[in-house]
Formats: structure tokens, sequence, C-alpha cells
């Protein structure tokens, strides 16, 4: 065979060999692999390096004061600061979390000198739907600890700096979320003392815009003469309604023998006193409306409590407005007014500063 006639065939077996491979699909590139981030858990979170666990670390900044009208030591100022450690994993059993919040505090008042604390705010942790550990009071729902739905600084706080020990566990039922627990019994004065934590129930339903919570808690007040144990409990009840950027509820709680849950001025009164027990009622209003990251606050209401110690009564109506205003992200400003009166009269004037992260 001629070198030309090879060539020849060489250039067309080539050719028909490059029609061919044209006629094939292309490769298609490796892809990307899967992301390694936690985002399931919310944002914020990232994985532990060998491990399945996820965690985040946030925290905030604090500094508020207030001038209060009705008292003689004319101020008080307060600067904080406390770190969120998170972790988040899956389970069998559902979703396991753990939250470690270390706080430290430094307080001055009137013509005082600043005084310094660190404690443990929070730490629980999470299997599915049982939690156990120091948490927020799951109590605080009508309106005497945080005021409803928005940490104010009206009001008293149920469970102070440190939350409140205890276990949880919540079950859905359809559209009901129904939650069983008991609480660290929070003492509110030396005569207001519990030999047994509290017991609670609490019923939750939401549809559509709308959330309805009713809670029945058993509380056993020591008697302050004899030393028994008493009965004493507390019904409290959240309604609320959220649409767009408007929010509004109704809150309300009734007690005996347990003036912690109902009441904004519990620690001056005794709850049991040879099996009589003090009354308390709390109930009100709220109305929230929330602007470029910023929200705008109004809450009132009326607190009733007679003492079982001397049968004398407390009447605070009180009225609180609040403007958390966002500077930047992660920055706010928020001035607050809160104003009561009935057996006594007060204007409190806050300023708080607060730098999330």
């Amino acid at each position: 065979m001629k070198f030309s006639t090879l060539l020849l065939a060489s250039t067309a077996l080539l050719a028909a060999g490059v029609a061919q491979a044209a006629d094939l699909p292309a490769k298609k590139a490796a892809p990307a692999a899967a992301p390694t981030g936690c985002a399931a858990f919310g944002a914020g979170y990232f994985q532990v390096p060998g491990s399945d666990t996820c965690i985040k670390f946030s925290g905030s900044i604090w500094s508020s004061m207030d001038w209060n009208t009705g008292s003689t030591t004319g101020y008080d100022a307060w600067g904080y600061g406390r770190l969120n450690v998170e972790t988040a994993s899956n389970s069998e059993l559902g979703k396991v979390a753990t939250l470690f919040r270390p706080t430290a505090e430094a307080f001055q008042s009137y013509a005082q000198k600043i005084t310094t604390t660190y404690y443990l705010e929070r730490a629980w942790g999470q299997i599915g739907g049982f939690k156990f550990g120091l948490d927020d009071t799951h109590a605080d729902i009508a309106g005497v600890g945080a005021a409803g739905t928005y940490a104010w600084n009206g009001g008293t706080g149920l469970d102070a700096k440190g939350g409140a020990p205890g276990m949880w566990y919540t079950m859905p039922a359809g559209p009901v979320s129904v939650e069983l627990g008991t609480e660290g019994a929070v003492t509110d004065g030396p005569s207001n003392l519990s030999s047994r934590p509290d017991l609670m129930a609490k019923a939750t339903f939401a549809g559509g815009p709308a959330t309805f919570t009713a809670m029945a808690i058993s509380h056993s007040p020591r008697d302050s003469v004899s030393g028994g144990d008493g009965n004493g409990y507390a019904v409290l009840a959240n309604a609320t309604v959220k649409s767009g950027d408007f929010g509004a509820g109704l809150f309300g709680a009734a007690a005996q023998g347990a003036s912690k849950y109902a009441a904004l001025v519990p620690s001056a009164y005794t709850d049991d006193t040879n099996g009589t027990y003090s009354k308390a009622f709390n109930y009100g209003a709220e109305v929230n409306y929330g602007f470029n990251g910023s929200t705008l606050a109004v809450f009132a209401g009326q607190s009733q409590i007679s003492d079982a110690l001397t049968s004398g009564q407390n009447t605070v109506n009180y009225v609180d407005l609040n403007v958390d205003y966002k500077v930047a992200k992660g920055f706010f400003v928020s001035p607050e007014i809160y104003a009561a009166s009935g057996t006594t009269t007060s204007e409190t004037f806050y300023l708080t500063m607060h730098r999330d992260f």
C-alpha cells in the first residue's frame, strides 16, 4: 500500500472517530461537595470537626440606667455581659441541644460602691421534647415577669437573675402543644418559703395569627407561724394575635398562696399564715409594632394582692411605653417609661443600650 493511500485512510478513520465522539454526551463536571454546615438548626451554627454536633457562639453587652421619682436613691445603673454557647445535633429520639450562658454584672446605686457579680444565668439540655436544667421560667406568660411577650423592665421578673431549675416535657397534640413540668419554687422573701418544687401544666393552641396559652401551677407555701406546708395554686393565661408588623395580646393571672405568679410586689407579703392564704390578681393588655428591626411596645394593667398576715391590700395600676430602636445591625437603644399608681405612685425612666452578637 502506498504511503499516500495509508495517510488518506488514517485521516478518514480519525475524522470518523472525531465525528462519533462529537455525538456522545459531554462528560458532566463532578458534583460539588455537600455542604457541611448546620443550617437546619438556624443561622450561626457550624460543625465541630470530627463530630456530628453543631455549635454556635453568641452574646450581648448591656448598659442600663433608671431614675425612679418615688425612690430616695435617685438612680440605679447596671452593666453586664453574657455569652451564649449552644450545641445541637440529631438523634433517633429527636433533636439534642444544650445552652450554657454565664453572665457578669456590675451594679451601682446612688451613693453606693459598685458591686460585681458572676453567675450562671442559663444551663439546660434538651432531647426531643424533654428539657432539663436552668432555664427562664416557663410560667412567664401573664405580665408579671417580662410583661407579656417582650422583655420590658416593668414588673419584677419571676426568676430574677439565675433562671429557674427544673424539668419540662412538651408533646404535640394536633394544633395544641401540652407541657408538663416542675420548677424550683423561687422564694419571694423570708416568709414565702416552699418545701417542694412547683408543679406545672401548660397548654398552647396556635391557629393562624392567634395563639392562646393557659397554665395551672401547684405551689406549697410554708406557713409563717406553724412551719407547715400549705396548698397554693395559680392559673395564668395569655392570648396574642400577630398580623404583619402589628401584635396585640391580653394576659391575666390569679393566685392563692402563690403570689409571685400574679403580683408585681410579692416580696412584701406573706403567702400562708395559719392556713390563711394571700390572694393575688394581675391582668392587662399589650400592643406592639415592629419597624425596620425596631419594636414599639405599650402595655397596661392592674395588679392586686392581699396579705395573709395583715389582710392589707396593695393595688397597682401600671402603664409602660418602650421603644427598642435598632441603630445598626445588632445595636439597640431602648428608652422606656414605666408609671404606676394606686397604693403607691411612681414613675421610672429607663435608658438601655445593648449590643447583640
